[in-house]
């Protein structure tokens, strides 16, 4: 009978830092009213990158961020701000359109989203003359056909950059919540200890696929456990 009461404790204790968590830095679009999305990411002081500049579909409906895109699209939406002491990145998401051809593990590395989490100051090669150098970084995305729990690696940034399918084919039109540990995953994808955050944001990307994607972002949080 001790030994189970010692049991239940130390499972309490281990589900202590989870429940006070402190949140660091949160971006909600959960109350944000019906309309245009390009003007509630301006208030969050996201920048939008190539195609996402001109896009259409961009709106907010229903406390979401609803961003449509069409086949052949590349575009993404950024924020630089430094988090310290973020341990923890949880996104609130989904995706009611996949795009047709997207398969990271068959070697065409598009997806409908995907959260690219920002570390630190040192800049490292793209391995292409073409590509400016960046910092390290993470990306989680959702994916329709990839397994899951396994690490990626794409065409360009191979040194400092690594991609992780979490969770893997969500049912089109769920709200699902991806998770991502910082420092356990920077560590073992770059074999050092994790810098500071400074910045994440998410792309969108349907480059050789045969049909657009739309999905849902409700928020993104950053904690201290």
């Amino acid at each position: 009978m001790i030994l189970k009461s010692f049991q239940i404790l130390i499972f309490l204790l281990s589900l202590q830092g989870a429940l006070f968590a402190e949140s660091l830095y949160k971006v909600d679009f959960s109350k944000a009213p019906d309309g245009n999305g390009k003007r509630w990411l301006k208030l969050s002081n996201f920048a939008l990158q190539q195609d996402a500049k001109e896009m259409k579909g961009l709106r907010m409906k229903g406390g979401k961020l609803i961003v449509a895109t069409d086949a052949g699209f590349l575009g993404g939406m950024t924020l630089r701000r430094d988090i310290p002491g973020a341990k923890r990145v949880e996104v609130v998401w989904g995706v009611n359109q996949f795009p047709q051809g997207a398969n990271w593990d068959d070697g065409n590395k598009r997806e409908a989203v995907m959260l690219v989490v920002v570390f630190g100051k040192e800049m490292l090669d793209s391995s292409s003359w073409l590509l400016p150098q960046i910092p390290y970084f993470m990306g989680a995305f959702l994916g329709e056909k990839e397994k899951p729990g396994v690490w990626r690696k794409g065409k360009y940034y191979v040194k400092g950059g690594s991609y992780t399918c979490s969770p893997c084919n969500p049912k089109p039109g769920a709200m699902v919540t991806t998770s991502l540990e910082l420092p356990v995953n920077f560590k073992a994808q770059f074999r050092k200890t994790m810098p500071e955050v400074i910045g994440f944001g998410f792309e969108f990307d349907t480059r050789n696929t045969q049909s657009g994607a739309e999905v849902m972002i409700q928020s993104v949080e950053f904690f201290d456990e």
